[in-house]
C-alpha cells in the first residue's frame, strides 16, 4: 500500500502460502492506477483461499505466463483456440455456442465467472473435466472519492451459475474436489509416485501403466521443481521422465508420454537432446552441479529410478478400484458365479452393471486401457466385453463421446459387440468385434458422484401416525411399529433415512382411505 509507482507485484514464482493460523489476508491499495496482478499470482491466491481486506486491483492483460500455460480472453467461443488453459473474462455458454463447448476441455482456471444458461442440447459438463477453480476481481462500483482514496465494492453475483438447461442432467465438475489414487502424492495438481528401484525405460513405463499412468510429464518450471524435490529428497541421483525425442538438437520433436503432444516446456542440458542410436529417452539429474536438468539416454541399457504420474480422481470410500473419477467393478470380483464362471452375454452383463448403478465400461485413453488390463491381470480371462454398440462405427452406450479408438484395424468380422483383448501380446488391449450372445468376462464402470452422501447420524425424527405402520431404517431393519391401540404414536429414529410402511389390509372394512403421517426433524 501507498506505492504510487508500483504497477506489478512481481510474484511470478510464488507457489505456496503457509499462514500461521490457516488464514491469510491481503490488503492492496493506493498504488499506481495501472497496478494489476497476473493470472499466475491470482491463481496462487485463489488456491490458498486468500481473503482480500481491501483491494484496488485488476487483472493484468498479459497472456504470457512464466510456466508456459496458455491464457486466452473469452469472446466468441466458435473462434477461440481449443488449447486454452486459463481464460480471462466471463464465460457464458448458451444455445448459440453450446456446440463449441469441447474447446473448453483444457481449461483449468477462469478469471471472471462461469454461466451455463438456456442451452438446448447440453446433457453433461464433461467438457469441463479439467476445470478446477474460478476467481473474480470484478469491482461493482467505487466509492469514497478519487484515486487513491477509494474503497472497492466487489460484485456479489455468483461466480458459477447453471440455469434453465433443458437436457442437462449431470452437473459434475470433476477436478473441483479431486484426490490422488492410493500411494500417490498430490503435488501441484499432479498425482506423483516415486519408485526408487532402478529399471530400464520400457520397464519403468510398464510399471507406471499398472496404475493407469505414465512416467511423469513436465510442462512448466513449477512441475520440474516439484518432481526434482520429490526425487532428491529420497536421495536418488537421476530419474526417468515421460518424454521421448526423435531428433538431435530439436526439442520440438520431443513428445510427452501422456499423448498430450509435443513438449511445451524444456529444461534440457546444453547440447541436448543428443541422439546416438536408440537413446531418445529422457532423464532428469537430481544431484550434482546442475540438478533438475534433462539429458537424453539409451532406453534399453541404463536402469534408474523413476516417477509415475496418474490422473486425479474423486473420493469414494465404497470403491475398491478408483480411477479418474470412476469406480471400476471387474466381473470376477462381483461374486456372481454359481457354476464357476463369470462370463455373461452383452445383455446379461448390461443388466448386472445396472444393478450396481453402473454401465458396461467405455474407454477413452491408452492409460485407461492399461489400467483395465491390470485389473484383469490374474483373472485368466482372454478378453472382456465393452459397452459399445454399432451405429455408423460404434458408440458408447453410457452416452460418453467416442474420443479414443482402439479397434483392431485388421478385424474384418461383421459381429456387433466389442471385446477388449486381455492377452499380453500380440494384440494387447485391442478391441475386436464379437458376437453379442457370446459369453465373456466384463467390466462395470460407475461415475463417482460429487453429491455428498450423508453418513448415518444420530439425528432424531418425531412421527405421529393414526393407523398401523412399520418403520424401517436405511438398511431395511425394522426399528418401530404401531397398532390401532397406539395413537398418537411418536417414534425417534436414529439415522438420516427412514421408510414408513402402512398396513392397508383392513382399510376397506373400516372405511379408511389412504395414510397420513407427519414427519418432522427434531
Amino acid at each position: 500500500m501507498d506505492n504510487p509507482n508500483l504497477k506489478r507485484l512481481g510474484f511470478e514464482s510464488l507457489k505456496t502460502i503457509l499462514p500461521e493460523n490457516n488464514t491469510f489476508a491481503i490488503e492492496i491499495k493506493s498504488n499506481h492506477p495501472d497496478f494489476c496482478i497476473t493470472t499466475n499470482e491470482l491463481q496462487v491466491l485463489a488456491v490458498h483461499n486468500v481473503d482480500f481486506i481491501m483491494a484496488q486491483l485488476k487483472l493484468c492483460d498479459d497472456l504470457n505466463r512464466k510456466d508456459g500455460e496458455k491464457v486466452c480472453h473469452f469472446g466468441d467461443l466458435s473462434t477461440m483456440d481449443s488449447d486454452c488453459q486459463h481464460i480471462i473474462g466471463d464465460v457464458v455458454i448458451n444455445d448459440e455456442n453450446e456446440k463449441f463447448v469441447e474447446k473448453l476441455k483444457n481449461v483449468s482456471f477462469i478469471y471472471g465467472s462461469l454461466t451455463i444458461k438456456d442451452t438446448e442440447e447440453l446433457e453433461n459438463l464433461d467438457f469441463l473435466s479439467n476445470f478446477r477453480q474460478v476467481a473474480n476481481l470484478k469491482i461493482e462500483n467505487e466509492v469514497y472519492g478519487e484515486w487513491p482514496n477509494i474503497v472497492p465494492q466487489f460484485d456479489q453475483t455468483p461466480m458459477i451459475r447453471i440455469i434453465s438447461n433443458e437436457k442437462l442432467q449431470k452437473v459434475w465438475l470433476h477436478n473441483m474436489r479431486s484426490i490422488c489414487p492410493s500411494g500417490f502424492k498430490k503435488t501441484n495438481d499432479k498425482c506423483l509416485k516415486l519408485h526408487t528401484k532402478s529399471l530400464k525405460h520400457l520397464e519403468a513405463e510398464q510399471e507406471c501403466s499398472q496404475f493407469g499412468g505414465t512416467l511423469a510429464t513436465i510442462k512448466n518450471a513449477v512441475d520440474n521443481r516439484a518432481i526434482y524435490n520429490l526425487a532428491a529428497s529420497a536421495g536418488v541421483n537421476s530419474i526417468w521422465i515421460g518424454l521421448f525425442c526423435y531428433a538431435n538438437g530439436n526439442s520440438t520433436l520431443c513428445i510427452h508420454d501422456d499423448d498430450s503432444g509435443p513438449m511445451i516446456f524444456t529444461n534440457f542440458k546444453f547440447g541436448n537432446p543428443n541422439l546416438q542410436g536408440n537413446n531418445g529417452c529422457v532423464f532428469m539429474w537430481t544431484s550434482g552441479q546442475r540438478p533438475g536438468e534433462w539429458v537424453t539416454s539409451s532406453c534399453g541399457v541404463v536402469g534408474m529410478p523413476f516417477v509415475c504420474e496418474a490422473p486425479l480422481t474423486l473420493s469414494d470410500s465404497t470403491c475398491k478400484h478408483n480411477y479418474n473419477g470412476y469406480c471400476y467393478l471387474p466381473s470376477h470380483e462381483l461374486n456372481l458365479s454359481e457354476n464357476g464362471t463369470y462370463n455373461s452375454t452383452y445383455s446379461e452383463a448390461s443388466a448386472i452393471c445396472a444393478s450396481y448403478n453402473a454401465t458396461l465400461a467405455s474407454i477413452h485413453s491408452k492409460p485407461e486401457v492399461d489400467y483395465i488390463h491390470a485389473l484383469f491381470k490374474n483373472s485368466g480371462a482372454p478378453g472382456l466385453i465393452l459397452g459399445a454398440l454399432p451405429a455408423d462405427g460404434f458408440y458408447w452406450n453410457d452416452g460418453s463421446n467416442w474420443d479414443y479408438n482402439n479397434v483392431n484395424p485388421l478385424d474384418k468380422s461383421n459381429t456387433s459387440c466389442l471385446l477388449m483383448d486381455l492377452a499380453t501380446e500380440p494384440n494387447y488391449g485391442l478391441w475386436s468385434k464379437t458376437d453379442c450372445h457370446s459369453r465373456n468376462q466384463f467390466l462395470c464402470k460407475r461415475r463417482i458422484s460429487q453429491e455428498k452422501v450423508p453418513e448415518k447420524a444420530n439425528e432424531v425424527w418425531t412421527m405421529r401416525v393414526d393407523l398401523p405402520v412399520y418403520i424401517y431404517d436405511e438398511h431395511d431393519n425394522l426399528i418401530g411399529m404401531a397398532g390401532f391401540d397406539i395413537s398418537p404414536f411418536e417414534f425417534l429414529a436414529p439415522g438420516n433415512v427412514v421408510k414408513v410402511v402402512h398396513d392397508s389390509k383392513d382399510d376397506a372394512a373400516n372405511g379408511h382411505h389412504g395414510f397420513n403421517a407427519t414427519i418432522l426433524p427434531f
